[in-house]
């Protein structure tokens, strides 16, 4: 799931990224991505599975400690803000690097003009 934020703190406008944060003290990995995705998005989600993990060493935004970036896949259990069924989300399910094992990716469908525009089509 991607966020956008119209009016970014840092005066840049439209820009895309992933709902997250920094855990509390003693707080699980898992809760901290639920209350993350919750807090900035409205959707209530639930933890699934692990999907990747980034860690970064002196990374200013991490007050002085090691810093691990992680993606979980989630399933989206229901809106806060709106109810799904308003939302235009399409679901595809893709082969996971596992045989036999899929995973499903929750995306806005690109419209026919971009598609054209970019030679997608």
């Amino acid at each position: 799931m991607l966020t956008l934020f119209p009016d970014f703190i840092l005066q840049l406008k439209n820009i895309w990224k992933f709902p997250g944060g920094l855990s509390e003290p003693g707080e699980d990995i898992g809760d901290t991505a639920f209350r993350e995705v919750f807090e900035e998005t409205g959707i209530k989600s639930e933890f699934k599975s692990l999907l990747s993990i980034l860690q970064q060493h002196a990374n200013p935004g991490a007050f002085g400690k090691s810093d691990m970036y992680i993606i979980f896949t989630r399933l989206l259990l229901y809106g806060y803000r709106e109810r799904f069924d308003k939302i235009d989300f399409t679901t595809l399910e893709l082969p996971a690097v596992y045989t036999g094992l899929f995973y499903k990716l929750y995306h806005k469908e690109l419209t026919d003009n971009y598609r054209t525009m970019t030679g997608m089509d």
